[in-house]
C-alpha cells in the first residue's frame, strides 16, 4: 500500500495545461464584444448611424466616434486573445526533464 501511494501523482490544479472554463469564457467574451465594438466603429465611421444621435450627425463627432469604438475593439480582443494565448504556449510547453537530458557519448 505505501509504495503504491508513493509512487502516485498528485496533480495540482494550478499546474494543468488547460486553464479552467471560466477563464476561457471570460476570453471569449472579451473578443466578442471586442469584435462588436470593431463592427459598430466601422459602421459610424462609414456614416450609418446619423440618425441615432445628434453626435453622429456631424462628421466631426462621427469620426470621433468611430475611431474610439474601433479603439477599444483592439483594445478588448487583445485583452481576450492574451490568456488563450498563454494557455496555448503552455500546451506547447515541455518539462524540462524532456528537454534537458544528457548525452552520453
Amino acid at each position: 500500500m505505501s509504495d503504491l501511494k508513493k509512487n502516485s501523482v498528485d496533480v495540482d490544479p494550478r499546474h494543468s495545461k488547460i486553464p479552467p472554463p471560466h477563464q476561457l469564457a471570460l476570453a471569449l467574451a472579451l473578443i466578442f464584444i471586442g469584435v462588436c465594438c470593431l463592427i459598430a466603429g466601422t459602421l459610424f465611421l462609414l456614416g450609418i448611424g446619423a440618425g441615432l444621435h445628434p453626435l453622429l450627425a456631424s462628421d466631426e463627432g462621427r469620426h470621433s466616434v468611430g475611431i474610439v469604438l474601433l479603439v477599444s475593439g483592439i483594445a478588448l480582443a487583445g485583452s481576450g486573445a492574451f490568456p488563450l494565448a498563454l494557455a496555448w504556449l503552455t500546451a506547447q510547453d515541455k518539462p524540462a526533464e524532456e528537454t534537458s537530458k544528457p548525452t552520453t557519448d
